[in-house]
């Protein structure tokens, strides 16, 4: 049987998927997400307040990921340069 992401690609192609991994992740969804080869995503805004292995901070990062400032469940980030 041929699975879902073989589907998805037959029927309309090579397409990038950006995977949602956001709240508790086990470590066989983050096997999954690599082996399909999909970026994750990291949201800023979920990184600060605390400790320092939040994998939303910035130094926690991955290079294969999306990372947005927010999302629909946060107020609006406005961003000052001096």
């Amino acid at each position: 049987m041929p699975s879902l992401f073989d589907v998805i690609s037959t029927a309309v192609g090579n397409i990038n998927i950006i995977a949602e991994n956001l709240g508790v992740i086990t470590e066989d969804v983050v096997q999954l997400r690599k082996s399909i080869g999909a970026p994750g995503m990291a949201v800023l805004q979920f990184g600060f307040g605390s400790d320092a292995e939040n994998p939303h901070l910035p130094h926690n990062h991955e290079r294969n990921q999306v990372v947005y400032t927010g999302t629909h469940d946060n107020d609006a980030l406005r961003i000052l340069i001096p």
